[in-house]
């Protein structure tokens, strides 16, 4: 996968049908891969796409529908047998942290590898994370990454701006009323 790109793994609505399935996308840029929602079948597209679950940095989840978070636990139980060590960080809605860990309390699994939960804030616009090189806002719980003026891309639902400048990601908010 190509830096700087983003690989759409499904884009289906909450029922998967034959040649679509439910919302995720895989984006590598900064050198990290970004997993944006994670329905089910993510962990099928991640290897017909040939990304390896290891690759994985980071996982943003846009909000509670199942459609967006049911593949989760099961990339979480395949990360832990095939052995990752490396830290995974997890955005998401407040409840997230509380329904994977009842998941695996309650089964037979226990992480190998330790995963920071940063449950999504509920301010309308917010810094949720600040790096020499990026920042990450959250806006009406909808992840935008910038890089220098320009937003590399921006999750809501499946609604993409590829190299946005930072001043018309509101304009452009505005006019999709979110």
């Amino acid at each position: 996968m190509e830096e700087n790109s983003l690989t759409v793994l499904g884009c289906s609505s909450a029922t998967p049908n034959s040649v679509r399935f439910p919302s995720s996308q895989i984006l590598h840029a900064l050198g990290k891969y970004f997993l944006l929602d994670c329905g089910e079948g993510a962990q099928m597209q991640l290897r017909r796409a040939k990304i390896p679950f290891e690759n994985i940095n980071v996982i943003f989840i846009s909000h509670l529908h199942g459609d967006h978070y049911y593949g989760l636990f099961g990339l979480l139980a395949s990360l832990n047998l095939t052995g990752r060590k490396t830290p995974l960080v997890i955005y998401g809605p407040e409840g997230l942290e509380k329904i994977v860990r009842f998941l695996f309390q309650n089964t037979e699994q226990t992480l190998i590898f330790p995963i920071f939960f940063k449950t999504l804030p509920k301010e309308p616009f917010a810094c949720i994370e600040e790096k020499k090189n990026y920042k990450l806002y959250s806006i009406y719980y909808r992840i935008v990454l910038i890089v220098g003026d320009f937003i590399m891309w921006k999750m809501n639902g499946n609604v993409i701006f590829p190299k946005m400048r930072f001043k018309s990601i509101i304009l452009e908010l505005r006019r999709l009323n979110v």
